[in-house]
């Protein structure tokens, strides 16, 4: 299947069964700021608080759906929902049936914006869930500096230059990020400002955030040495 991140915020979305699977799909995609829709004769208690079809289904439910899940307990309404979908070119998926659905639910976790998403496509979801369990320390730290790089890249995208990729690869860079660690670790929170200048990367201002306010400083001697250490010439380019 190919990856892909949908949009589905304030869209309609219509899952079909009111049963375990179903609240499942449902409560992912509350999470991404869906409009749902849920099509069941039955509701099982503490179901999601969305608007409910409290009915069997019928093909109707369906008009004008960004995209549908059927998770019903029984296939061939699966089927005719599948079936139903398809005429109307919507997005479909089967909880009984990965191999024709349009796109599966990987199995997911998110910290801010970050978001780690693994699929083994429908062949074993316990196996991708305990793939995408990274460590919510390591996460929440890559969380932090992704403020940072968004803004270099957004003015290195900016500027007209031959060695934009190699200088944000090189900001993630295994040695880049264990002098994050390093710098935030007493810290809670940590802002460091990077620019580059003749191709090398160096530290321009760091503030440290603690519980009693916030430290600032510009390392001069630190900005030599790491400017120096972090010389984008030595980086190998690919032909």
């Amino acid at each position: 299947m190919f990856p892909i991140m949908l949009n589905i915020r304030g869209r309609k979305c219509t899952v079909a069964g009111g049963g375990n699977v179903a609240e499942r799909k449902v409560k992912t995609l509350l999470k991404y700021g869906a409009d749902v829709t849920a099509v069941s004769p039955v509701f099982k208690d503490r179901f999601p608080n969305v608007k409910r079809l409290e009915k069997e289904y019928s093909s109707s439910d369906i008009e004008n759906s960004f995209l549908v899940i059927a998770a019903t307990d029984n296939k061939e309404v699966n089927q005719t929902i599948y079936n139903d979908a398809k005429k109307r070119n919507i997005l479909v998926s089967l909880s009984d049936d990965t191999e024709h659905s349009d796109f599966i639910l990987p199995s997911s976790k998110n910290y801010d914006d970050i978001t780690i998403s693994v699929s083994t496509n429908g062949k074993s979801p316990a196996l991708a869930k305990k793939i995408s369990q990274i460590k919510s320390n390591d996460l929440e730290f890559y969380a932090s500096i992704l403020p940072i790089i968004e803004k270099y890249r957004s003015i290195l995208i900016s500027e007209s230059r031959d060695t934009k990729k190699e200088i944000l690869n090189f900001m993630v860079s295994d040695e880049m990020l264990e002098i994050a660690r390093k710098l935030s670790k007493p810290f809670p929170h940590v802002r460091v400002d990077l620019y580059e200048e003749e191709n090398k990367v160096f530290f321009g201002e760091l503030t440290f955030y603690h519980f009693g306010g916030f430290t600032k400083f510009e390392p001069d001697e630190w900005d030599y040495k790491l400017g120096e250490f972090f010389d984008l010439k030595s980086i190998q380019r690919k032909p």
